[in-house]
């Protein structure tokens, strides 16, 4: 496992393949897709953000709001700063 530091936020790589992978912002209400990295913020895994969780989108905010994610049976409001820094990999589309 690398860390890189980026914008103070430093960030777990893990290796997945970049034609098949896109951040958390990138998926529509509805769809599919398991966690491949994400930011190193004390509060996500304790919110069920964690690698290798499958989650599903339930609602975005249109004019800049949170990212409703559904994960373990829960909801989960992600800032979307903090979601364009989740690396994700689709499972299904909408």
């Amino acid at each position: 496992m690398k860390t890189k530091k980026k914008n103070k936020i430093e960030l777990k790589k893990y290796d997945w393949d970049l034609r098949t992978s896109y951040n958390l912002c990138s998926l529509a209400p509805g769809e599919e897709a398991t966690v491949f990295s994400i930011p190193e913020i004390a509060l996500l895994p304790s919110l069920g953000l964690r690698i290798g969780k499958t989650l599903r989108i339930i609602t975005r905010s249109i004019v800049g709001g949170p990212i409703i994610v559904g994960i373990d049976g829960r909801l989960v409001a992600v800032d979307k700063n903090i979601a364009s820094k989740i690396m994700i990999k689709r499972l299904t589309a909408c």
